[in-house]
């Protein structure tokens, strides 16, 4: 039996700096990304690499994740753990009561 690693997306997207965590609930990949030097949040499909969503969080180093963690809660909310006293961010899903008509 022979294993091999072998590539199957690559992204341009800055990831840099933490831990992503993979939803096999929704089959997407969150991570922290920077994009014109703001901190982000970024969704990722799994299979392709493509971006599902982006959500700018802001250019302050409190947002830095340090190499911080990203926990998917049961109810879709994710924790993100930053660096400059923030503690944690929540960033809650669009339940479908909430989605704009």
């Amino acid at each position: 039996l022979t294993r091999t690693l072998k590539t199957v997306w690559k992204t341009q997207l800055s990831l840099g700096g933490s831990l992503c965590e993979a939803s096999s609930a929704n089959g997407l990949l969150y991570c922290w990304g920077v994009r014109d030097r703001q901190y982000t949040l970024e969704g990722l499909d799994w299979n392709t690499g493509k971006s599902a969503f982006h959500y700018t969080v802001g250019e302050s180093q409190r947002y830095n994740p340090g190499g911080g963690y990203m926990i998917v809660a049961p109810n879709g909310a994710l924790d993100c753990g930053c660096m400059g006293g923030m503690g944690l961010v929540r960033i809650k899903p669009v339940t479908a009561s909430a989605k704009p008509k």
